[in-house]
């Protein structure tokens, strides 16, 4: 359509796109998009952007431009608007001006503008945060369900009609007092009467306080062994309880054990003779048990004729048997091994802590597994048996290693005897010879 042309025959969805622009984005680059669902920024023909963006639900001013309503700016925000109406459309947080005839306070002064939230009812009741009146007085009664004032009240007369309450008490009427007073004055009485009886336990009293103040020391002490004793028993409550239980259960078990120890009274006294007697020959004897653990100790650093390991022991230094030492371990004379005889299985385990000869009779084709506990420098013999088949073969687990790399072959013949002779290398290498044929 050509500048300056007449637009009567044209709807509006054919003109707009030429005198107005919609787009995304405030991008001269953006073709003209039209109004949808989505707001869109509107331009002028000439490529002019303005604040007013559009969809085909809602109306926005965009960025930090202002809205107008006759020529007036408004300065409230979206969110102080929204404020403005609570939820059940009733006004809420209005700032409050005072003019003449309303005197308005914040925080106990006096001000001309009340920024504070309260609520406002004129009639037919007044509710407010703080009322304050330096001058005048009510002309009406304050009344309903309950008055509370959360501050001190000063009053030069309060009169009630029925009860005065402190701290949920009714104070005492006149009835009460002059009763009280009449007992006061009942006491007074009696008190003249008695008043040598009375000045006597004054001096009893007078003797206990002195009493108390000379042995204070003592009584403190008394005092924090009882909070000791308190808090002990706090803490071990739980468990005397149990006992308390236990004691309560065990009540005929315990009158029994009393009725042994009172029919073994005799029993008792003499051997408390006997206990005293041991204790008098144990401190004659003292010097010569020094003596004794002194020897024991010096046999402990030197040598010994016997020694019994009831489960491990470890030795420090060398050890020789039957000779004088030559390396850590000497022997002279014999010396064994044991045999344990390992259990036949399809995968055949050992456990080189309980021996280092075994014997192994195997009743089908075996894997002979990777043993535990392996130490390095342990050495030993497995005897491998065949049973009265024969021909049986033995696969071995990648920890036995052979020289040149290759298994050995087993005897294949019936009850055949071979002899696995190891020694450890490392805890992932055993190192090993087959010697065959035995048998």
């Amino acid at each position: 359509m050509a500048t300056g042309d007449d637009f009567t025959a044209y709807e509006i969805i054919n003109t707009y796109k030429t005198l107005l622009y919609a787009s995304d984005a405030a991008v001269s680059t953006i073709p003209n998009e039209g109004i949808t669902g989505t707001l869109k920024t509107i331009r002028s023909a000439d490529g002019s952007f303005t604040p007013l963006q559009l969809s085909s639900s809602f109306v926005n001013i965009n960025g930090a431009s202002t809205l107008k309503l006759n020529g007036t700016t408004l300065t409230a925000t979206a969110a102080e608007l929204n404020t403005l109406v609570s939820s059940s459309g009733t006004l809420q947080n209005i700032r409050v001006t005072a003019t003449s005839g309303l005197i308005g306070t914040q925080n106990g002064a006096v001000v001309s503008v009340i920024d504070t939230s309260a609520t406002l009812i004129v009639n037919p009741s007044l509710s407010v945060t703080n009322f304050i009146a330096n001058t005048g007085s009510f002309t009406t009664k304050v009344s309903g369900v309950a008055a509370e004032f959360s501050g001190n009240v000063s009053v030069n007369n309060l009169f009630a009609a029925t009860n005065i309450f402190i701290a949920g008490t009714t104070i005492a009427s006149n009835a009460d007092v002059a009763a009280v007073s009449a007992r006061v004055d009942a006491v007074s009485v009696l008190t003249s009467v008695n008043k040598v009886d009375i000045a006597a336990v004054s001096t009893r009293v007078d003797a206990v306080s002195v009493l108390t103040s000379v042995n204070k020391v003592d009584i403190a002490a008394v005092s924090t062994r009882v909070d000791a004793v308190s808090v002990l028993t706090s803490v071990n409550k739980a468990t005397i309880a149990v006992v308390s239980t236990s004691v309560v259960a065990n009540t005929a078990a315990i009158t029994s054990i009393n009725t042994v120890v009172t029919g073994n009274t005799t029993n008792i006294t003499a051997n408390t003779a006997a206990i005293t007697s041991v204790n008098t020959s144990v401190v004659a004897n003292t010097a010569a048990i020094t003596s004794i653990n002194a020897a024991i100790t010096s046999i402990n650093a030197g040598s010994f004729n016997t020694l019994t390991v009831a489960t491990s022991a470890s030795i420090g230094g060398t050890v020789a048997i039957g000779t004088s030492a030559i390396k850590k371990l000497t022997v002279n004379g014999p010396g064994l091994s044991v045999i344990v005889t390992l259990t036949d299985a399809a995968s055949v385990t050992s456990d080189f802590d309980t021996a280092q000869n075994f014997s192994l009779t195997l009743a089908g084709n075996r894997t002979l597994s990777a043993p535990s506990n392996v130490d390095p420098g342990q050495v030993g013999s497995i005897f491998i048996i065949q049973d009265g088949t024969g021909s049986r073969t033995l696969a071995y687990n990648t920890i036995w290693k052979f020289a040149g790399g290759t298994a050995p072959t087993l005897s294949t013949d019936a009850a055949a005897i071979d002899r696995l002779d190891y020694i450890v290398q490392t805890s992932t290498a055993i190192e090993a010879l087959l010697t065959k044929a035995y048998a």
